[in-house]
Formats: C-alpha cells, sequence, structure tokens
C-alpha cells in the first residue's frame, strides 16, 4: 500500500514538474524575436507553392509518401507569429498564428510572401488545445534556416539516430531483431518521416526512449522504474505532438521492454507480464493525457478562453465525427489498405521466403514460445484499439495514422524471429545423420 501511495504521489509531482517546466519553456521561446524567423518562413513559400497540401513524395499511387504540408504550414506560422497580439501570456497559451480566407495554411505562407496580391481577408487564428511543444526547437532553428534547411537537418537526425538504435539492436538482441527495426522503419517511410514536421515528434520521441530503453535496460529494471519510463513517454507525446500517430511511442518501447526482459532471463509469469502490459499503458495514458491537459488548465486558469470545453469537444469529435457516420471498420481498413501496396507486400513476402529457406536449410529451428507470441500478439492489437478509439481521425488523416501498425509489424516480426533459433553445427550434424539412416 505505502509503495502504491508513493508511486502516485511521485507520478503525479512529475506530472507537475513537467507542466510547469514545459510552459516555461513555451514562454521563452515566445520571448524569440520573430523578424528572422518570418524571413525563413516566408523564404520557404516556393516549395510549399510547388508542393501543395497533399504532396506525395513517391506518387499519389503511395499514400505512405504523403506529406502533411497542411500542419507543417500550420506548425511554421505559429512559429513565425509576432508579439503584436497581446501580453506574453496571452500568445504562449493562444497560439496564434496569420491565415487568409479558404486557404490552407501552407498556402497562407506563400500569400503572405506576396503580400496579399488579391486583397483577401486576413485574420488572426488561435490553436490554444495543444502545447505547441515543437517551437522549442522550430522557433530557434528558423533563425538560421528556412523550411527546406530543416527538413535537411532533419533528414541527418532521423539517420543518425535510426542507425544508432538499429546498431544497439542488433548489439543486445540480435541481427534478427535488427532486421525487424529496419522493416517496420522502411514502412514508416524515411524520406516521409524527414520531409514532415508533423512527422517528427513522434517518430524522435520513439527513437530516443527506445535508446534509454535499450542502453539502460537494467538499471531502469532494477530500480523498478519502468512505470516513469512510460509516464514521461507519455508526457513528452503530449507536449510536443499535434496528434499524429502516438500509439507507436507506447508500442515500440513496450515490445522492446519483453525482448529486453527475456534476453536478460527476467521473463515472468503470462499473468504477471500482462499486468505489466496494463500498468505501464494505464502510465503512458496519464502522462499523455494529464500532460495535454495541463495546458488546457493553464488556458483556462489565465485567460477567459474555455480551453477545456474547446478540447472535449475536439476529442468528441475525433471520435466519433459530426455527421460523417464513420465505423471503426472504414477507419482499420482505411490504414491497414495503405500497407497492402507491392512495395510492403514483396518485403514481408521476402523476410518469410528468408526464413522458410533457413528452416528447410536447417540452419534455423522452431523454437516455440508461447507465451511471448501471446504478449506480442496483444501489443500487436495496440493500433486496432486505437482506431476504434477515435475512428474518425484515424478515418480521415490515414496517410499518416497508418504509422500505428508500426506496432503490429514491429511485434509480428519479433514473433516470428522468437519463434526460431539458430542451429548448431552439432545440430545439424544429428539431424543429417539420421536423415541418412
Amino acid at each position: 500500500m505505502k509503495k502504491a501511495v508513493r508511486l502516485i504521489v511521485m507520478s503525479a509531482v512529475n506530472i507537475l514538474i513537467c507542466v510547469f517546466v514545459g510552459f516555461a519553456l513555451i514562454l521563452l521561446v515566445y520571448m524569440i524575436p520573430t523578424e528572422h524567423i518570418r524571413d525563413n518562413v516566408l523564404h520557404s513559400a516556393e516549395m510549399y507553392q510547388y508542393e501543395q497540401v497533399g504532396f506525395t513524395i513517391q506518387g499519389p499511387q503511395f499514400e505512405f509518401s504523403t506529406v502533411d504540408n497542411y500542419t507543417d504550414g500550420l506548425m511554421l506560422l505559429t512559429a513565425m507569429q509576432n508579439n503584436s497580439t497581446g501580453s506574453l501570456l496571452i500568445n504562449a497559451l493562444y497560439n496564434y498564428r496569420i491565415g487568409y480566407h479558404d486557404e490552407a495554411p501552407n498556402g497562407s505562407i506563400v500569400i503572405e510572401s506576396q503580400n496579399n496580391p488579391d486583397n483577401i481577408q486576413k485574420f488572426n487564428i488561435s490553436y490554444a488545445r495543444y502545447w505547441h511543444g515543437y517551437l522549442i526547437w522550430m522557433k530557434p532553428l528558423l533563425l538560421k534556416f528556412d523550411a527546406q534547411g530543416i527538413r535537411v537537418l532533419g533528414m541527418f537526425s532521423q539517420f543518425i539516430l535510426a542507425f544508432f538504435l538499429l546498431y544497439l539492436v542488433v548489439a543486445k538482441l540480435g541481427l534478427r531483431y535488427g532486421v525487424a527495426f529496419l522493416t517496420t522503419w522502411l514502412i514508416m517511410n524515411p524520406l516521409a518521416l524527414a520531409s514532415s514536421f508533423q512527422y517528427y515528434s513522434i517518430f524522435y520521441l520513439i527513437l530516443i526512449a527506445s535508446i534509454i530503453a535499450l542502453l539502460y535496460w537494467k538499471k531502469i529494471d532494477d530500480r523498478a522504474a519502468w512505470p516513469f519510463y512510460f509516464l514521461n513517454i507519455g508526457i513528452a507525446v503530449g507536449y510536443f505532438d499535434l496528434f499524429t500517430y502516438p500509439i507507436v511511442s507506447l508500442g515500440i518501447p513496450l515490445i522492446l521492454y519483453f525482448l529486453l526482459a527475456w534476453k536478460n532471463q527476467r521473463g515472468q509469469s503470462l499473468t504477471n507480464s500482462i499486468g505489466k502490459i496494463v500498468v505501464y499503458t494505464l502510465f503512458w495514458g496519464i502522462g499523455y493525457g494529464a500532460m495535454w491537459a495541463g495546458k488546457w488548465i493553464l488556458t483556462e486558469l489565465l485567460t477567459p478562453y474555455s480551453a477545456i470545453r474547446d478540447a472535449l469537444i475536439e476529442i468528441f469529435f475525433r471520435m466519433n465525427g459530426r455527421g460523417e457516420n464513420i465505423s471503426a471498420l472504414q477507419a482499420i481498413k482505411a490504414n491497414v489498405g495503405v500497407l497492402c501496396k507491392w512495395p510492403f507486400v514483396i518485403l514481408f513476402a521476402g523476410i518469410l521466403l528468408v526464413v522458410v529457406i533457413l528452416l528447410l536449410r536447417r540452419e534455423w529451428k522452431l523454437d516455440l514460445h508461447k507465451k511471448n507470441t501471446m504478449l506480442l500478439f496483444l501489443i500487436a492489437l495496440f493500433p486496432f484499439a486505437w482506431y476504434v478509439g477515435v475512428k474518425q481521425h484515424s478515418c480521415i488523416h490515414y496517410y499518416f495514422t497508418y504509422r500505428g501498425l508500426a506496432v503490429t509489424v514491429f511485434a509480428f516480426l519479433c514473433i516470428l524471429f522468437d519463434n526460431v533459433s539458430e542451429q548448431s553445427g552439432k545440430d545439424r550434424s544429428k539431424q543429417t545423420d539420421s536423415v541418412a539412416l
């Protein structure tokens, strides 16, 4: 009982500290002068004029290559907003941006760069229900770089972190699991991930959280600190993300946790392991929800804006829609359909074929782990639960929410590789002798 109370108290303190530190950081970046930021944002207008809203890097038939220029434009406009709309406190909580009538945010950047030649109505828009934590890195970078430059930096950063994580997975778990991670990364489309700021938050959080788990697994486990690990992942998601594919930030680290536990021979019974899935998921959800709600509460307390009401209305809309009559099955089909394209079919079939060949050549053997399979299968279902819960958002934004299925892909590949093992030379010779007899 004392441990439970202590855990609750420490979690509450953790959340409160993160809320106030997060707010302080937003206030600090809103103190940055915006003249150079504005120049660099508007310097990106030519790119957005060319790409438009639904730009697909590999062509329109491949939805997984869609870049979310709508939200990227929103982020850039928020970053360049000057401080003339009110006090520092109001600006940091209301998160204004300019807009033009009937124009997407990326289109508004183009019009603003042209000094609005058609005299389209211009106004300020508030987007107060999110923290906009991305401004912590975006505003300083925009002092020096335009959007194209930040994309290049994002590409370099992604590849450095992803290949470091790949190295750690191979070193700590083995080459097979390195293949599982690399495949999962490929189905998320590294080019699109590098080309859209909207996708950065969750993907970088996955990379960093996974690296921490692989580097410090034993220390975290010895201190029984996994609830705080998942709590803080959820907090970071609530702070940085604009509601993209959050479930991956839970699923991938959770799979790595179990793989490392089995590797370090610290696995527990099926019941205890399922209990850990429930507890860690709960802590992730508490961190996510509490941090996000922290912005609404601060805005409600410090300004006249009804932030809580606005946020709850939006959440209900994303779950149920506004008269669209979208079913959970539609949302699931839309997201799964993105992966049912020939490049991914060939990729998955190729991996399965290699495994079958290695089994037939007796270089690998079946080594079934029923408990492990059940646990990974449960985690593989997480994205489907997410799509059912927020079906409206998942259905209309399937071109990026499909990345939630990275959890499913990673889990199923880990199931496949967990149930086979390399045969020793002695085992192979025994089998050869028995066949000869």
